[in-house]
């Protein structure tokens, strides 16, 4: 119970502290007054929306390198986050052009107020860059949850989006007078840095085989049983229960080579039937030619026989 709780109390961390700083901007806003505070609630509804499709990647990254590295596949586990991070650039991107090309229409669902229009047009432009730096800086919560590294993830966010994001916000909005522009331009400057970090942690911070064997250790393994890392792999130790890398990858040999020979099977199989269905066409066209020139012949002979009256 202890190892999960060690993962799950910063994985809540990580994952509410950023909307409550995200709902602190709007205690921001509300300072700058009534116009200001709706647009910028209007802002983080399509700030929501865009990064709910991006949500999906996110959750299934965390499974994935989950499983990856619970099933001793730390590589795979590996090009999972990589993997990741592209794709969610990739829908960002995408959503920001929809963004720019239909804000005036998105903007008008909202409100009609021409005030709140005005103000939100002022920063459409910004809405965009603010949108692929949070989904970007979102996805490495799924990686980092995924890999279990969620108590150093959490940290790195709340001091880049609390310590840094908010009080900046709050000096380039109120002391500044950049009214919701300060805000947006806050936050973005945090997660522009926020993200360097964490790709540099995942980077060299970040053991995969070790990973695994934490993953495998709380997962495939009893309590009393302990996996080891050595220069040959990984080693499960305990229960009388010792698996190198080794083995398994012998064993995945042994099956890739069984697999490759049952299908060599089959596919013979197949062309020795086809063959013999071909042999039987063949035998069947020559039967079918032989009976036509029999009725030919019994043709010509009923002709050739004169009957006698």
């Amino acid at each position: 119970m202890l190892h999960y709780l060690k993962l799950a109390l910063p994985s809540m961390l990580f994952l509410g502290m950023e909307g409550a700083a995200f709902n602190g901007t709007s205690m921001v806003a509300a300072f700058l007054g009534p116009v200001q505070c709706a647009a910028w609630t209007i802002l983080l509804q399509l700030q929501a929306f865009g990064w709910s499709t991006t949500y999906g990647t996110t959750t299934g990254v965390g499974v994935r390198i989950g499983n990856a590295l619970g099933g001793l596949m730390p590589k795979q586990a590996q090009r999972y986050g990589n993997a990741s991070i592209f794709l969610v650039c990739g829908l960002s991107t995408f959503n920001s052009l929809i963004f720019l090309t239909f804000m005036g229409g998105i903007m008008s669902i909202f409100t009609d107020d021409k005030f709140i229009l005005e103000e939100m047009k002022s920063i459409a432009v910004y809405v965009p860059i603010m949108h692929i730096r949070d989904c970007v800086q979102f996805v490495f919560q799924g990686i980092y949850a995924g890999a279990g590294m969620n108590k150093i993830g959490a940290p790195i966010l709340l001091f880049f989006l609390w310590g840094i994001g908010l009080p900046l916000s709050c000096v380039l909005s109120i002391t500044y007078k950049w009214g919701i522009l300060g805000i947006l331009i806050g936050m973005s400057f945090a997660m522009v840095i926020e993200i360097p970090v964490f790709i540099f942690i995942m980077k060299r911070r970040f053991d995969w085989k070790e990973l695994a064997a934490k993953a495998a250790n709380r997962s495939q393994v009893g309590d009393d049983d302990e996996i080891d890392i050595f220069a040959g792999g990984l080693v499960v130790r305990g229960a009388a229960v010792e698996i190198s890398t080794s083995d398994i990858v012998s064993s995945m040999q042994e099956i890739n080579i069984f697999a490759l020979n049952a299908k060599k099977e089959h596919d013979d199989l197949i062309k020795r039937y086809e063959e013999r269905i071909e042999g039987l066409q063949q035998q069947v066209a020559s039967h079918e030619a032989q009976i036509q020139e029999l009725h030919r012949l019994i043709a010509s002979s009923s002709s050739a026989v004169s009957i006698p009256y």
